[in-house]
């Protein structure tokens, strides 16, 4: 991040979109042999705290994590993971997936 100041103050979507970006540069380095994904999401949740925003990835789904980690490889131009931060940090949606996940698990 070369200028964390654009993140003070930032929106839920103004974070989500760096966010995504840092997530998906980092997925793209893999610096890992394992654990990359874990890292990368406490990392981004950390992130996040410190700039005022709550991510919460139990919302997000593994698959739906390994699809916007490969689109965003292919094509780093993608909004893929710019998606899964959107759902992760806004209450509003994180509260919709939480209940659609719920009643798929019934």
């Amino acid at each position: 991040i070369r200028d964390p100041d654009v993140l003070r103050g930032s929106t839920p979507e103004q974070f989500a979109e760096r966010a995504g970006q840092v997530m998906a540069e980092l997925n793209y380095v893999h610096p890992f042999r394992e654990g990359n994904g874990r890292t990368q999401e406490v990392f981004i949740a950390e992130l996040g705290r410190h700039y005022g925003h709550e991510v919460d990835f139990t919302v997000i789904t593994k698959p739906r994590m390994i699809e916007a980690s490969i689109e965003t490889t292919n094509d780093p131009s993608s909004a893929a993971m710019k998606h899964v931060l959107e759902d992760a940090v806004d209450p509003n949606r994180r509260e919709a997936l939480r209940a659609a996940l719920s009643d798929l698990e019934v």
